[in-house]
């Protein structure tokens, strides 16, 4: 909780006033008094270094990766910090790999540009960007398996009541992007956020009436973001007469507050208020489980500029 204000200053690039930190610290209180994010990179990391070893294996003629790390944006280990320890151990050149998974300036361009420069700094003039994971078919697939599963929960939760119905909705998820920063790419963001659930919804086996996508964590300083929310679209659903509704946080390869606090605190006490029963995706990294189809998925990313 000690790192909750630090944090804050490196986002904003400013003192934060008590207030507002004390309303993060209030959120990180609800999902347990701390973020997973940290043991969750460390846990992939570990993974991929595996998968990229194994594939290796051999392989006399495949270049091989010698060090995984990960390198925060905004809390310990920061990115400075990671490439510090990777030019210690000689490594004079580097492969960025953001775990976003569809491209933004925010998560994946600018903290590219910021290694680049941290990485010239320490005399390492050559950083490769990998490619994002959100399209690739073991993403899509493990997304697409998850969310049938989760469909056909809520058709058995409902067996048993009253107003029981077939309709169902599924509304993908992800964080907003401001529509008039000049450096976004929001319009290429939502371009593949669509893509990608317009091929989920074409495989899948389970029948479902309507989709959405929805935006989370708008940003506090102003200005025009992505929509709709997904506070808007839940609104949007009940109007319709939808009584159930699957959330997927596609936009969301990993647990963090977005997803823990969003979703699974505001936006179920949301639902209750409109009564529609709602049941949420896993992402593919949780506290407990990093899902094979994303170490597979950022395999093919890294393999793609290897």
């Amino acid at each position: 909780m000690d790192e909750v204000a630090p944090m804050l200053e490196r986002i904003t690039g400013t003192t934060v006033p008590a207030h507002v930190v004390q309303s993060a610290r209030d959120k990180y209180e609800q999902i347990g008094g701390a973020s997973p994010v940290v043991g969750i990179a460390d846990a992939i990391c570990a993974d991929l270094q595996r998968a990229l070893n194994e594939r290796n294996v051999g392989e006399t003629d495949q270049p091989s990766i010698q060090h995984v790390l990960p390198g925060m944006c905004y809390t310990e280990p920061l990115l400075e910090d990671s490439l510090m320890r990777l030019a210690d151990a000689g490594c004079t050149r580097i492969i960025y790999l953001s775990m976003t998974a569809y491209e933004s300036f925010a998560a994946w361009e600018g903290p590219y540009r910021r290694t680049v420069d941290a990485a010239k700094k320490l005399g390492i003039n050559e950083v490769i960007k990998a490619p994002v994971f959100g399209s690739s078919h073991h993403y899509i697939g493990a997304q697409m398996d998850m969310i049938q599963d989760a469909l056909i929960k809520l058709q058995c939760d409902r067996l048993h009541e009253e107003s029981a119905t077939s309709t169902d909705g599924l509304i993908f998820v992800a964080h907003s992007l401001p529509v008039d920063d000049p450096r976004e790419m929001s319009a290429r963001y939502e371009q593949q956020l669509f893509a990608a659930g317009s091929k989920i919804i074409s495989n899948m086996s389970v029948p479902i009436d309507t989709s959405q996508l929805g935006y989370v964590s708008a940003g506090a300083r102003g200005g025009q973001w992505l929509t709709p929310s997904l506070d808007d679209v839940l609104k949007r659903l009940s109007m319709w007469g939808i009584k159930a509704a699957v959330i997927c946080p596609i936009g969301f390869a990993t647990d963090h507050m977005e997803v823990l606090y969003d979703l699974d605190i505001a936006a179920v006490q949301e639902a209750q208020g409109l009564r529609l029963a709602i049941e949420r995706t896993p992402t593919l990294a949780t506290a407990e489980k990093v899902h094979p189809a994303l170490i597979a998925a950022l395999v093919e990313s890294v393999e793609a500029v290897l």
